[in-house]
Formats: structure tokens, sequence, C-alpha cells
């Protein structure tokens, strides 16, 4: 999220950095955003969730209280401020963006990780209970369904079909033996994938990603290891991610209207000082704004989860 909202997004906001946006950061950025879709899709399937009513109720209802009224809000602010339009907000309200596309900027990420939650349970069910190469199988069955609806209707966000395979690899290696899967077997995908992204480059963005989604796939476990592997004994540095960690969410959702805000407030006219401009200013105000914003959502959603008691169990409420 630092990357994202410090780097690729806020550099957009003036323009003291020229051609940023080039065949590197583009694919650094696509495999930066499949590492968050892979750990994503790892701890859901950390967890024991199984095909009944009642456990998928409790699943849903969790996922939703905690995405889904601050994506709301995000929507109302985006509109207000003429980052998306009614239409796509409407659109993105209802979840359905990636099928019925444009998305707004940004919260496309949103409708799409929530989309992944909601059929998680089943691919959980999918990745312990069949084998390999079936799950290979029904996998490319599904990219070639989803590719032929993007043929025929031009409707679908071809960037779902990038990130899938990264939570269902997530999800994969949280459920089964990860040390069946062959490090060395994953560094050597991840180098073909970077020669077929970079070797198969063309002036168009959507093919580009495709052609790079066995990269952000296999690097996004390779990072995954690399980083869960590090341990940081200083508990000042601990404590400093844990509260980016925490903040993340909400600084994703609303930096780019603050950053409009602050631009309009003041705005130098260097380019070296609207660029200090927004990383002093600028990326603290997201940071602070997101975190309080979070904690009084976090205290809000504990009063009502104790209110009416949403998470006892239906006998025990009874």
């Amino acid at each position: 999220m630092v990357y994202i909202v410090g780097f690729w997004h806020m550099i957009g906001y003036t323009k003291a950095i020229q051609n940023y946006k080039n065949i590197i950061t583009y694919r650094l950025t696509w495999v930066i955003l499949a590492t968050f879709v892979f750990v994503s899709g790892y701890f859901i399937g950390k967890n024991s969730i199984e095909l009944h009513k009642q456990t998928l109720i409790s699943f849903y209802l969790k996922k939703v209280m905690r995405i889904y009224p601050l994506y709301f809000l995000s929507i109302l602010v985006f509109t207000y401020f003429g980052l998306s339009d009614f239409k796509t907000s409407i659109k993105a309200f209802f979840l359905v963006s990636m099928f019925v596309k444009p998305s707004p900027p940004t919260l496309w990420f949103i409708t799409m990780i929530m989309f992944f939650y909601v059929i998680s349970p089943f691919l959980i069910f999918v990745c312990k209970n069949i084998k390999k190469i079936k799950i290979i199988v029904i996998y490319l069955i599904v990219s070639l369904l989803l590719m032929l609806y993007y043929y025929f209707t031009k409707l679908l966000d071809l960037r779902f079909i990038v990130y899938l395979p990264a939570f269902i690899f997530g999800i994969f290696v949280a459920v089964n033996d990860e040390q069946s899967i062959s490090t060395k077997l994953v560094i050597l995908a991840s180098v073909v994938g970077a020669l077929i992204s970079f070797f198969l480059n063309t002036p168009h963005k959507q093919l580009n990603m495709l052609f790079s989604t066995l990269l952000v796939t296999s690097a996004s476990f390779f990072l995954f290891n690399v980083f869960r592997k590090m341990s940081f004994k200083n508990t000042k540095i601990m404590a400093s991610i844990i509260l980016l960690s925490y903040s993340s969410y909400c600084m994703y959702l609303f930096h780019r209207p603050i950053y409009i805000i602050l631009k309009k407030l003041y705005f130098p006219n260097s380019l070296f000082l609207q660029l200090l401009y927004l990383i002093v200013i600028g990326l603290p105000c997201i940071f602070i704004l997101s975190l309080y914003l979070q904690k009084f959502y976090d205290k809000s959603n504990r009063m009502l989860t104790n209110h009416y008691n949403l998470d006892a169990p239906k006998i025990a409420r009874r």
C-alpha cells in the first residue's frame, strides 16, 4: 500500500517525474498487487470454512462488515469528487464492475477481491479435495469461459483473469503441504514468466497484463516466502509495520480524494516543491486520517456487534 499510495498513484498528481510508468514499473506494480492477492488467499485458506449454511453466513457477514461499509463510503466520496460517474459507481456498489466494466479507478481492486472472497469457500473445498492436475484443468476451463465472455461482450475487466490464479494459488498453498511446492520450480516459473512478459510487450496494457499472468502468480509466491522468513527484532520497526498495515485499507480507499483536497488547498509552482509537498504533507495526512478513520469504524463495528450479539451462535441467541 505504501508503494501504491506513495509512488504509483502519488506521482500522477505532479509532473515532477516523467515516464515513471514504464515497462518495468508496470510489471512491478502488477507483482505487488498480486502478492497482496496471494496473501489474502493464503490467510483465507488457513480458515476452516465448511460448505454449510451457518458457516458460510458467518464468514460472509464478517467479510462484509470488515470491508463493505468503508468501501461504500469511498464510492460516495469518489462520486462526489468526480473520480467516478454515477453509472460506474452504481455498478461498483453492486460489485459487478469486474463483469460489466468500467470500474472506478483504484476501487476496482476492492470489487475484485470481494468477489474472490465470495467464491473462496468453494475454492478451499476444491483445493482440499481435488488433485492438482484437475484443479489446473478446471482453472483453464474457467479462464477460457471468461475469455469467451470478454471476446463476445468486451465487458469483462481482464484484471480479474490476471489476478485470479494468484488468489487460487494462495489458497492452495494454505490448505496443502507447503513443502511439496518446489521453490526452484517457482523461481523457474518466475523467470519464464518475466521473459514472456517482457518479450511479448505490446502497446496494449491489458494484453500485456495477460502475458504477465505467469509472472505475477509465481513471483507473488516467491516474495511471500522471502518476506515471511524475515524477522524484525527492532520493536519500533515492527510496531510501525503493524500500524501501517492496520491503516492500509483506508489509505487505499481514500488517498486519491485526500490528494485532490490537498492540491486544492495549496500546491507549489515548483515541480520539486510539488513532489516534496506530496511526500512531506500528503503522505502523513493520508496515514493519520486513515488510521483514525479505521479506529473509528472498528469501534463502531464492535459496538454494533456487541449490541446485536452478531458473533454468538444462532442456538445460543435463542
